[in-house]
Parts: structure tokens; sequence; C-alpha cells
């Protein structure tokens, strides 16, 4: 049986301005080695209250880092759940962040 997959979601800073920059990492590893070649990586957004979420697929940016950085247009609470999924296994860690 292969060693769980661990995922670590960063979101820098926790809280920004409308239209300001922030970064969102899954750093992926599995048995303490990182892992550059997870079958899929996405990141979903939605606003507090809001049905309408939106899902971006990323790419490894090395040393089992998933990077994106993404701005928001409306100020509010808003979620984010990385999906991730590599060597058969899948792991949704979440976070909260604010758009002020």
């Amino acid at each position: 049986m292969p060693q769980p997959i661990e995922v670590k979601l960063t979101v820098t800073p926790t809280s920004v301005k409308v239209n300001e920059k922030m970064s969102f990492e899954a750093k992926v590893t599995q048995g303490g080695s990182n892992v550059d070649q997870a079958q899929e990586v996405t990141f979903e957004f939605w606003k507090d209250g809001s049905e309408k979420h939106s899902k971006v697929t990323v790419t490894s940016a090395g040393d089992g880092k998933y990077v994106m950085v993404k701005s928001f247009s409306e100020a509010g609470s808003y979620h984010v759940i990385s999906h991730v999924t590599a060597d058969s296994q899948h792991s949704m860690p979440s976070a909260v962040f604010d758009v002020k």
C-alpha cells in the first residue's frame, strides 16, 4: 500500500483589498518526498453565500509546489479548496480568506 499523500494549502496573505493579488500554494509530499507529478491539482474558489464556484487547474512549479496568483473584484469572505490527486489518492484541504 502506498504512503498517503500530504497536502499543505497556504494562502498568502490571508486578507487583501479588492483587486490586490494573493498567492495560493498546495505543497504536495508523499513519504517526505516532493510530488511534482500529481495527476491533478485544482483550486476551487467561491464567495460566502454564492452558488457560483470557479475552478482553476495548476501545474507543478517544482519542489512539490503548485502555485497560482489571483485577485478578486468583490469584497467578502471567500473559500478555497485544493483538489489534489496523486498516486491514486485524493486530498482536499481548504482555507478561508478575506477581500476588503
